[in-house]
């Protein structure tokens, strides 16, 4: 019996110094993990900025979504720069005819260093047609497009940025007005 007591002391012994150890590693690591934590919230939450700017359309407002030299590229679409991201957007919301929603998803991301990171999201777009007094008219039914956003984020000034976005489409419905 004696010996039975000494095994179970030694393993109470033993998890319990296993239980402190990993305790201490995870109070060493819980600043670094809350950090990566409000990053990643921070660049989750940029992502939807940009989606909510486009579907109001609000062209000024994407541009400061991205760092001073980044980069939006969508097929031959490519804009270097806030102001050239601006004139791309203001282009191309000003041709629009339809009310566009982007219902986001499958969110992925790394944190690569303190100050910068990249994700991967999934988009579904859909498309309403404007009625009569510029209000969305109709079903949008199923999503005129799937696609993937490739990002890379940069903290700048506490803020998350995009310092690259790139839209990846996955099917577009052919009815000449996805974007």
């Amino acid at each position: 019996m004696n010996g039975v007591r000494k095994k179970v002391a030694g393993a109470i012994v033993l998890s319990s110094a296993v239980l402190w150890l990993s305790m201490q590693a995870s109070a060493q690591d819980a600043p670094n993990f809350m950090q990566e934590l409000l990053m990643e919230r921070a660049c989750q939450k940029l992502g939807v900025a940009y989606s909510h700017s486009v579907d109001i359309d609000k062209a000024e407002n994407i541009a400061a979504l991205f760092t001073l030299n980044g980069v939006f590229e969508m097929g031959p679409q490519l804009a270097e720069g806030r102001s050239a991201i601006n004139r791309l957007f203001q282009q191309s919301q000003s041709k629009k005819t339809y009310v566009t929603r982007h219902q986001l998803s499958n969110y992925q991301f790394s944190r690569l260093s303190e100050s910068e990171a990249e994700g991967v999201t999934y988009l579904a777009l859909y498309h309403y047609p404007l009625g009569v007094f510029g209000q969305p008219d109709g079903d949008a039914g199923m999503p005129v497009a799937a696609a993937i956003y490739h990002d890379r984020y940069q903290l700048v000034e506490g803020k998350c940025l995009f310092s690259y976005r790139k839209v990846s489409p996955v099917f577009i419905k052919n009815d000449g007005k996805s974007q």
